[in-house]
């Protein structure tokens, strides 16, 4: 039986530049390239930089194809495509929305980058998720995705699963362990945002982490919305505000000097 099709939406984003600057974008759980909106574009165009948003493996066809993919499957096929860039001389900032957030901290703290973003990272859980670890047992295995009215009507032409994978319950779970060893190895400039009404992962979740990691130079943003539960920001009124933040962080700081 052949694999399934990657649906075209789904595919890895490349934006291409002469120079060596590069922005390593990392989807989510159940998530696409497609995840970022236009903050690829914004990035490529303020920085002049070459911009790559990866296809994670199992993502892009049928939910199903998930059913046996763990964490460490993600990260080496992440993992993999980063080396490549490195390999080239490559300036890499890498930035990741909720489970590519803690892939991106994972890559961080063992490789040569220059700086990370991170939106909407899956550590801390919101309640009721946090119960979910119990009861997943006794629920199906896919439930409906908490997709706001307006990145419904505003995500028109892009992939995203309309439902949550329970397994990703457990992959998170995993990746939190490997990472209680290398988040002090986090040292490069580090900038957060998240929503306080995330129905999914707690805001606190950036707070947490920038006390583990080592970085002197860091950023934590939250935006305040009652719009059912921001979980994507990049699809959210604030996503212009969002790709300006990293931006500005990133020049600030100069990053690829």
């Amino acid at each position: 039986m052949g694999k399934n099709k990657i649906a075209k939406a789904a595919k890895t984003i490349r934006l291409i530049s002469p120079n060596k600057k590069m922005f390593f974008l990392v989807h989510g759980y159940t998530g696409s390239p497609t995840d970022f909106n236009q903050l690829g574009n914004y990035l490529h165009k303020r920085f002049d930089a070459n911009v790559k948003i990866i296809r994670i493996v199992g993502h892009g066809t049928k939910i199903a194809d998930l059913d046996n993919l763990n964490y460490m499957d993600f990260l080496e096929d992440v993992e993999g495509e980063l080396k490549k860039e490195l390999d080239k001389g490559m300036k890499v900032v890498i930035g990741g929305l909720c489970l590519g957030g803690l892939i991106v901290f994972d890559l961080a703290a063992r490789y040569p980058i220059k700086g990370v973003f991170s939106s909407s990272l899956s550590y801390k859980y919101r309640f009721p998720v946090n119960f979910l670890r119990f009861l997943s047992p006794f629920m199906p295995e896919y439930i409906k995705k908490p997709i706001t009215n307006y990145e419904k009507r505003v995500r028109a032409g892009s992939f995203n699963y309309p439902y949550v994978h329970l397994r990703g319950l457990k992959i998170v779970s995993q990746a939190k362990k490997r990472l209680r060893t290398l988040w002090k190895r986090v040292r490069d400039p580090c900038v957060f945002v998240h929503c306080d009404w995330d129905k999914m992962f707690h805001y606190k979740s950036d707070k947490i982490v920038i006390k583990k990691i080592s970085s002197k130079k860091t950023k934590d943003v939250v935006f305040s919305s009652k719009r059912e539960g921001e979980h994507n920001l990049f699809y959210s009124p604030y996503h212009q505000k969002v790709y300006k933040i990293f931006g500005d962080f990133f020049e600030k700081n100069k990053i690829f000097d």
